[in-house]
């Protein structure tokens, strides 16, 4: 199944993404019967990334977050949303379903994942430290194509 990040973040990620595109197509529409509006994608991911910032100094790697633990959400399901988004970025948004879970139960997590991203989870770590260096700015821009 893999570490948390990339389950929990894959499923935050793809709901994030899935719920910004119905509501700017129109097809889904509020509701109205509750306190709180959707405050958008860009919104909804920079308080994921404030979280995150937040928490790096004094959170493990997200590689090796567990259930349970007081950096579950900020670093398996906040920055897991981003880690994902990231990958989503650079390959298609369709990866995880073409590539990545057919090859799962054959090649393991780490096998499936260098098969689909070209690259060891160790290596997409250091490529994902380095985005979390950059500004809000520069991080939100992989938001524009949703």
């Amino acid at each position: 199944m893999g570490p948390i990040w990339f389950q929990e973040g894959s499923a935050v990620a793809m709901a994030e993404i899935t719920h910004a595109r119905l509501r700017t197509s129109g097809e889904l529409s509020p509701w109205g019967n509750g306190e709180w509006e959707w405050r958008g994608l860009e919104t909804r991911m920079s308080q994921k990334m404030s979280e995150v910032q937040a928490n790096r100094d004094k959170c493990p790697s997200m590689a090796n977050i567990k259930y349970g633990s007081q950096c579950t959400h900020s670093m398996g399901y906040s920055a897991g949303a981003w880690a994902v988004i990231f990958l989503l970025s650079e390959f298609s948004q369709d990866i995880l379903l073409t590539e990545f879970h057919p090859v799962v139960e054959e090649k393991t997590w780490e096998g499936a994942f260098i098969h689909t991203f070209g690259m060891s989870s160790s290596e997409f770590y250091k490529q994902f430290d380095d985005f979390l260096e950059l500004s809000l700015d520069d991080q939100l821009k992989l938001l524009s194509r949703y």
